[in-house]
């Protein structure tokens, strides 16, 4: 099952399955597994590139990055600001990128989590989402959308703002 597909700046096309994270090159495969990467699951969910061409991986254990110029997948270490030492190890179901760089992590049990890469900050946005599964977060020219529970849509300005839901 393929969970995602991004093409890279490099044309590299990035599949997102349960098998791992798989990168053709317009001839062959190559496959970045448990046993041949740092990866701890062969599960990925989604992909993201940030502007500086690293590579975004959300799995059922947490978030990596993927380094072109190394070919090497790191994992994400920061600890969770506020959080007793919490970490990333749930399952990340949408990674997108804001305009200012932030990296925008969807999880389950985490709620929406926003990195910042120069920073190295990570924390948690909306609390209120905390009891949900993020399914979904994505940006526009103006606003970020998250999915959450299944069945619920909400809005923001910006990841400090109050979010609004939109119900049936």
């Amino acid at each position: 099952t393929v969970n995602c597909i991004v093409q890279d700046r490099q044309g590299f096309v990035w599949m997102a399955t349960k098998g791992g994270l798989n990168r053709f090159d317009g001839v062959g495969f190559r496959v970045f597994r448990t046993g041949n990467s740092a990866l701890t699951t062969n599960f990925i969910n989604t992909l993201a590139e940030d502007r500086d061409g690293r590579l975004w991986v959300g799995t059922e254990r947490g978030v990596y990055s993927y380094n072109p110029w190394t070919e090497s997948l790191t994992p994400l270490t920061e600890t969770i600001e506020g959080t007793q030492g919490r970490k990333v190890t749930c399952s990340v179901r949408s990674i997108t990128v804001t305009d200012d760089g932030s990296i925008l992590i969807g999880t389950t049990g985490e709620g929406v989590l926003r990195y910042d890469p120069a920073k190295r900050r990570l924390h948690c946005c909306w609390k209120e989402l905390l009891p949900w599964s993020i399914s979904h977060v994505s940006t526009s020219t103006d606003r970020i959308w998250v999915g959450a529970g299944g069945i619920n849509l909400f809005c923001t300005y910006a990841t400090d703002k109050p979010l609004t839901a939109f119900t049936d």
